[in-house]
């Protein structure tokens, strides 16, 4: 008798050690909790998930100013603005408005990031509202390891383009544009700016390495 209960003690405890080893079963396929926690399925939880390389890109995260951009210096006839009122997918966006009719000193909101050293092109986009803007553009600095210029390129222009086309005037519309990365780059400026008079409004604000 005495033998048979040492038997089932033994069982007993084994059993409840494989119980405590094994993960519960939830009914669930494996990586749909996951799923649940950060995003909604075939949805990349976060922005660097889906390649973005900037902060922030929605606009939405910051207290007094906008989380991760940074202003430019002040210009004359230019008012900045963290519109949180006015987004193409949120409640935020950057907004430069132009009064003076000139078209420089250039007035722009930018960001600056690491370039990653597999990267080798650039693509560029973002949702872009203009009020009679006669000139705008999203820039790309390249900078080196002392972020002194490598060369910048003009990724998106928006506005009139010839002397006799008329300003760019429209709701939401997406532009974007594709360029190769310097060698000798280190890190990666993206410039929401304007040149001429008009009122333009950024949001959704994408760089991300293609192939």
């Amino acid at each position: 008798m005495s033998i048979s209960k040492s038997l089932i003690t033994i069982v007993t405890l084994a059993a409840a050690a494989l119980a405590w080893s094994l993960p519960a079963f939830t009914g669930e396929e494996p990586g749909t909790a996951a799923t649940k926690a950060g995003a909604k399925e075939g949805e990349a939880p976060t922005d660097v998930a889906a390649g973005n390389i900037l902060l922030n890109p929605g606009l939405e995260e910051g207290e007094k100013t906008p989380a991760s951009w940074t202003r430019g210096a002040e210009v004359d006839g230019v008012e900045y603005r963290w519109d949180r009122t006015l987004g193409q997918q949120g409640k935020a966006s950057l907004c430069l408005n132009k009064t003076a009719n000139r078209y420089f000193p250039i007035a722009q909101w930018y960001q600056i990031v690491d370039r990653k050293p597999e990267g080798r092109t650039l693509k560029v986009s973002a949702q872009v509202k203009a009020e009679k803007a006669s000139k705008a553009i999203i820039d790309v600095v390249f900078l080196d390891e002392n972020s002194e210029w490598v060369i910048h390129e003009w990724v998106c222009y928006i506005g009139a383009k010839k002397p006799n086309d008329p300003p760019a005037n429209h709701d939401w519309k997406e532009y974007s544009g594709t360029l190769k990365i310097p060698e000798k780059a280190r890190k990666i400026q993206i410039g929401l700016q304007i040149y001429g008079p008009g009122k333009v409004w950024f949001d959704e604000v994408r760089a991300e390495y293609v192939k």
